[in-house]
C-alpha cells in the first residue's frame, strides 16, 4: 500500500496497492442473479439448466490477484468456485463503482458459458455474452467440419 498527500483528494490521486486474496466459504448475492439465465442456458447447451438449478449463491473458494490505482481496482486472475461450477475471468471496479467483468462459467461436462458483469456495485447487470458465444460456437462448428472433412479424406485416401 503506498499513498503520498496532504488532503483525501491527492492521497486518492496517489493511492497505489496489489496484492492477493482468497476466501473460503461464503455467500455472494451475485450469484443468484445467474439463475435468471437458466432457460437461455438450456437453449444453447443441454442439462446446463438443470446445473443452474442447484445455484443457491454459496461459493466454496473465492481467489484473485489485485492491483489498486487511483481509485480503481483491477482484479486478475478471478477464479470462484462452488459445488456445481467454477467462474474465471478478469475485471474492474472504477472509482466511481461501476462494474467491468468478462468472465466464463464453466460448468462440469458442459462448455463455459461467457459472461458479463456491468452496471454499479449497487445495481450490477449480469448477463451472458452472446457476441463471444456466437463467435465460440461459430468456431467449435468450423473446428467439428474441418475435423470432418480431415478424416473424410484419410478414409477416401485407403
Amino acid at each position: 500500500l503506498y499513498f503520498k498527500g496532504k488532503n483525501a483528494k491527492q492521497i486518492n490521486k496517489s493511492l497505489k496497492a496489489d496484492g492477493s486474496i482468497i476466501v473460503s466459504n461464503g455467500s455472494l448475492y451475485i450469484l443468484n442473479n445467474i439463475t435468471k439465465y437458466k432457460d437461455f442456458a438450456s437453449s444453447l447447451i443441454a442439462n446446463s439448466g438443470d446445473v443452474i438449478d442447484k445455484l443457491d449463491g454459496e461459493f466454496v473458494s473465492l481467489s484473485t490477484g489485485f492491483d489498486l490505482k487511483q481509485g480503481d481496482l483491477t482484479t486478475s486472475p478471478l477464479e470462484l468456485k462452488t459445488d456445481v461450477f467454477t467462474i474465471t475471468g478478469t475485471g474492474m471496479i472504477k472509482a466511481n463503482q461501476a462494474l467491468r467483468y468478462d468472465l466464463a462459467l464453466n460448468l462440469p461436462g458442459i462448455n463455459s458459458i461467457p459472461i458479463k458483469i456491468k452496471g454499479t456495485i449497487d445495481k450490477p447487470r449480469v448477463y451472458p455474452d452472446v457476441k463471444q458465444l456466437g463467435k465460440e460456437q461459430g468456431q467449435r462448428l468450423i473446428n467439428d467440419a474441418l475435423k470432418f472433412g480431415l478424416d473424410a479424406l484419410i478414409r477416401n485416401s485407403k
